[in-house]
């Protein structure tokens, strides 16, 4: 990592921990009964034995992931090791942003802090008519989880809460990661747009480096973490 990115890394690391302290460490973690605030950092959802919490799993992923950006890529099997990287990025991205466990807590602490109590299901209530009635068929996008985020954010005066998801949600950009419809060439990361439902766009790459991995695999990692 170079010196460069190590500072963006530590200072926007920092600036996370600001936003969210307040809803993971509320001032009165009392008056809107404890054993809620507890249940929403440890995401309890009744009795099952172990081996049953994909947090876990992902969790082992991300680590997977992670590490090959920490060691010299054999030239001999990765001719290009930072088109590699990035490969490799855009599979982080789009697992990271589809975990369901970040924003079960996020809107379960948020719902702590309004008095609107824990629940294991967070989002449901928060739904129209027509999202329930499809929730047990469709669930829940992620790009709604964000939209009730944001909304209890600003219900909770902690509105920088849902902003943070400006510095790295892209629909865009999950769509046509999940859907594999995209292309990266030397210069851009293309995607035509049919089967990931959005139309043809591009990004440009020019200007990364290995140890530049695009800005938003790094903030999400940082979230992680």
């Amino acid at each position: 990592m170079s010196e460069e990115t190590a500072s963006l890394y530590a200072a926007k690391r920092e600036a996370y921990i600001a936003t969210l302290r307040p809803l993971f460490l509320p001032d009165d973690p009392i008056t809107h009964d404890i054993i809620n605030y507890l249940a929403s950092l440890l995401r309890v959802f009744g009795e099952e034995d172990r081996g049953w919490d994909s947090y876990a799993e992902s969790s082992a992923t991300i680590e997977d992931l992670n590490s090959f950006f920490k060691i010299k890529l054999p030239e001999e099997r990765f001719p290009d090791p930072s088109t590699t990287h990035w490969r490799i990025g855009l599979l982080l991205y789009s697992h990271i942003v589809e975990m369901d466990a970040p924003y079960e807590v996020l809107t379960n602490l948020l719902r702590f802090r309004l008095g609107k109590g824990y629940h294991p299901n967070a989002f449901y209530e928060f739904l129209t008519k027509k999202e329930r009635k499809n929730f047990n068929r469709r669930g829940i996008s992620t790009g709604r989880k964000i939209e009730i985020i944001r909304s209890l954010s600003v219900e909770a005066s902690l509105a920088d809460v849902g902003i943070i998801f400006n510095d790295f949600y892209n629909n865009h950009l999950r769509n046509a990661i999940g859907h594999s419809d995209y292309v990266l060439t030397e210069d851009d990361f293309r995607c035509r747009g049919n089967t990931s439902g959005t139309k043809a766009f591009r990004n440009s790459l020019c200007g990364t480096r290995r140890d530049h991995l695009c800005r938003e695999s790094l903030y999400l990692c940082l979230l992680h973490y």
